[in-house]
């Protein structure tokens, strides 16, 4: 779970109450485990005036490639059109594509190529 130190110097690190997206992609970065990266993306999307964008999405992928994650990759991809309001940018492919080569799986590249076009 995300620990309640670094949720609150999160949101009083801010002027706001609001943490920011930089804010919450950071604290997905920073988790241990799969299901603390989850807990975390799901804790932000929970709290109040805070939607998720491209640079969450970008922060939780890149995580979950750590953690050869690849199917629940495959779910966010087809989930964020509707969540945000708009497809995965490049940004995102291309840290797919880093995180395929990086857990050494390169004929599902062409696969991620494929979803590109």
């Amino acid at each position: 779970m995300v620990s309640s130190s670094l949720q609150s110097k999160c949101i009083s690190s801010s002027s706001s109450p609001v943490p920011s997206q930089q804010h919450i992609a950071h604290l997905i970065l920073h988790q241990k485990s799969f299901s603390q990266t989850l807990q975390t993306f799901k804790w932000a999307s929970k709290l109040p005036n805070v939607t998720h964008s491209q640079s969450t999405y970008r922060a939780l992928i890149r995580k979950l490639c750590a953690f050869h994650r690849f199917d629940t990759i495959k779910e966010l991809l087809q989930e964020m059109p509707n969540a945000i309001g708009t497809p995965p940018d490049e940004d995102i492919f291309i840290t797919i594509v880093h995180g395929l080569g990086r857990a050494r799986m390169v004929k599902p590249v062409i696969k991620v190529v494929d979803l590109v076009t």
